[in-house]
């Protein structure tokens, strides 16, 4: 993951293709650089700590991340927009209803837990903008998209998505902003050994709002 961090989705002649997911669900052509080494050291180094506590099952885990995002579902709209109006490059992804896998690896029996979701963006092209955004735990009709967030990326989920939202959205007006070097760095650092499962794995923030890397 290491490389300049970036807000951005597919082009839309790969909307059709399931198995090439978009690097995040409200923008595209927006980058964000980080290069902040200490905070990626950081973010390493706490990505090698083992769990403390049993680690959830899978559909707990969806609840979760769900749970919070929809109680929020509002402000990411409101997020999403503002990234299209207030930055010429971005694109917004459009109508589109994203397959996410929650998976958890269970080492005895020998075989992953996964619980199918669906995240599905409605976006009004007269308006110019997101109308709506939502998250179903359940099986998704013929998705655009299918992407996985698994293990670490799981457990890590909710909490991130909490995080993000009170650091650089503004719940209370427009005055919202990117994530800052540090942050995005030590993003980068915490996945650098963990999100090594093919193109179709992501952490909760690379699915909304792009391939966050650091350094």
């Amino acid at each position: 993951m290491a490389g300049g961090a970036g807000l951005a989705s597919t082009s839309a002649a790969a909307q059709s293709d399931t198995q090439s997911p978009p690097q995040g669900l409200l923008a595209n052509g927006l980058n964000v650089e980080g290069g902040d080494r200490q905070a990626f050291f950081t973010g390493f180094m706490s990505s090698l700590m083992p769990a403390t506590s049993p680690v959830p099952d899978a559909k707990t885990l969806a609840d979760r991340m769900r749970n919070e995002f929809m109680t929020n579902s509002e402000h990411w709209v409101t997020y999403g927009n503002w990234l299209i109006s207030e930055y010429d490059d971005v694109e917004p992804l459009g109508t589109v209803t994203l397959g996410v896998d929650v998976v958890v690896p269970r080492y005895w029996p020998n075989e992953d837990e996964s619980v199918e979701t669906m995240v599905k963006a409605e976006y009004d092209t007269e308006l110019g903008e997101y109308t709506d955004l939502g998250w179903w735990i359940e099986t998704p009709d013929e998705p655009d998209y299918q992407v996985e967030i698994r293990d670490k990326a799981a457990r890590n989920a909710a909490d991130e998505l909490q995080e993000y939202r009170r650091e650089y959205i503004d719940e209370e007006g427009d005055n919202h902003s990117l994530p800052d070097e540090s942050y995005v760095s030590e993003l980068s650092g915490t996945y650098a050994t963990h999100l090594r499962f093919g193109e179709d794995s992501k952490h909760i923030l690379q699915l909304l709002v792009g391939d966050t890397g650091g350094i």
